[in-house]
């Protein structure tokens, strides 16, 4: 039993030697990315920069987009209910006159079939 503590310790040290050295490789990887992006983003914004008229447009013409949409939204809505609306008025007058049918005149015509046979 005393044989295998060495053995353990000697594992568990060489275990967090190596999780020390893959959180220390993970951090430096982190730090590269961070950087490379930061020098990116540095590069693009000292190559571009844009005029206040052209982002003021940009501005406009998203909004007149957004407006456009909200406006072709809106009419599809009230096409899809007034459609709806002229469906289910159909639909009821058919089932009224159907009713009708059954409750007044289905017996009618079904005497009307037996005097033809007589």
């Amino acid at each position: 039993m005393s044989s295998l503590d060495p053995q353990e310790q000697e594992f568990q040290e060489r275990e967090t030697l190596r999780r020390e050295q893959e959180l220390s490789l993970r951090l430096k990887e982190m730090e590269q990315e961070i950087n490379g992006m930061s020098r990116d983003r540095s590069d693009d914004h000292a190559l571009k920069q844009p005029s206040k008229k052209l982002s003021l447009m940009r501005r406009w013409r998203r909004n007149i987009v957004a407006g456009i949409q909200f406006f072709a939204v809106v009419v599809a809505v009230i096409v899809a209910i007034r459609v709806a609306f002229w469906l289910a008025s159909i639909v009821m007058v058919l089932l009224v006159s159907y009713l009708i049918y059954e409750i007044f005149f289905h017996n009618r015509f079904d005497r009307l079939d037996d005097c033809d046979e007589d």
